[in-house]
């Protein structure tokens, strides 16, 4: 499939800043879209087979954090109304905020905030919500960028381990640093990276 970057106003003032993640997660709704299937993040480490979850119907599951959707692992059906409404979401946005700066909204959180319409909790429980199942992050997310705000969670569910791409982790390091620094908790910052 070929992806048009001026499909909308969002997508090319994304791409044009440079900003390919906010690109892709567009690109990976419309692929999910117009084929349907399984869309798996590059830096998933497959543990076991997905069929017993496919065979179920939609899915996706929670993130580290227990309180959104973690878009790396999607499910869905070609034509999916849900992930046509995700799509749809994007139609009257721009990527550029009307004072320069970014819009940032991650496809977790726009993705939770449309589930959250039709009764999605975040409380990282199992549930159905429109028909999609959503699974613990145990299922496909269980280890946090942040090793020490959700401990090692692998167990017999675990299809999958999102790895976090070394860009992101590093960012996430250097954010936490900087705040340990600023706010004299450098206490935290060597229990975070103590070796």
């Amino acid at each position: 499939m070929n992806f048009d970057v001026r499909c909308n106003r969002y997508v090319e003032e994304a791409y044009n800043a440079k900003k390919f993640m906010y690109v892709s997660d567009y690109a990976r709704l419309l692929a999910l879209y117009s084929d349907g299937g399984l869309y798996l993040d590059t830096d998933c480490l497959i543990k076991k087979d997905f069929s017993p979850l496919l065979e179920k119907g939609a899915f996706t599951g929670f993130g580290g954090d227990n309180a959104e959707i973690a878009a790396h692992t999607l499910a869905f059906e070609k034509g999916s109304p849900f992930i046509k409404e995700c799509l749809d979401s994007y139609e009257n946005e721009s990527f550029i905020n009307a004072d320069g700066s970014y819009n940032l909204l991650t496809i977790n959180e726009r993705m939770t905030r449309i589930l959250e319409k039709y009764g999605f909790q975040r409380n990282g429980r199992e549930q159905t919500v429109n028909n999609i199942k959503i699974y613990p992050m145990t299922y496909f997310c269980p280890l946090s960028m942040l090793p020490d705000t959700v401990k090692d969670c692998k167990s017999k569910n675990t299809y999958c381990i999102h790895v976090w791409s070394s860009k992101e982790l590093k960012r996430e390091r250097s954010f936490i640093v900087r705040f340990a620094h600023k706010t004299g908790l450098n206490k935290l910052k060597r229990k975070i990276f103590k070796k």
